[in-house]
């Protein structure tokens, strides 16, 4: 389409992106209700945070959203703020790699 002499392209090229990304629009509103409805919930982030292929990646990075997800679920999990506590410090050493998290 792009590099025929016979017709001018442009129009054709831009109803072609044009209709692509109404696509891409509504595909995207879809995943968008399904993720908040089903899959953004904080066991995933937790899941995220404490993937160990994903965590010692080169380049992993962890926002706001992800570790609120973490700690929410520790709150679930565990009633004890003093042992709220000393799991966070273990986040310290799983962050860091230190000790058996350095482990392959």
């Amino acid at each position: 389409m792009v590099d025929s002499d016979e017709n001018p392209t442009m129009g054709f090229i831009y109803q072609e992106m044009d209709r692509a990304k109404e696509k891409i629009r509504s595909s995207f509103n879809g995943i968008a209700k399904r993720w908040d409805k089903q899959l953004h919930r904080p066991l995933h982030a937790a899941g995220l945070y404490l993937n160990l292929i994903l965590r010692y990646a080169s380049g992993f990075t962890i926002d706001n959203e992800v570790t609120n997800g973490l700690y929410e679920c520790l709150v679930k999990m565990v009633e004890d703020p003093e042992q709220r506590g000393m799991i966070d410090l273990q986040f310290e050493d799983f962050k860091g790699e230190v000790g058996s998290f350095g482990r392959e």
